[in-house]
């Protein structure tokens, strides 16, 4: 079970870095392309949350 909850934890940050990357990209004027690319690794992250969590 704590196993679990490191790996949620370990989803959890990367989850909020590709958050902050996405924004980061929009401030410095990216491309749509790497925005979106930024986007879709957001998405796979909270995925990954989202099924640790139920896996919990």
């Amino acid at each position: 079970m704590e196993k679990l909850e490191e790996i949620e934890k370990k989803l959890e940050k990367q989850f909020e870095d590709a958050c902050e990357a996405v924004v980061m990209a929009k401030e410095e004027g990216k491309t749509a392309e790497e925005i979106k690319h930024l986007t879709n690794i957001k998405a796979d992250q909270k995925f990954k949350v989202c099924l640790a969590a139920l896996v919990a």
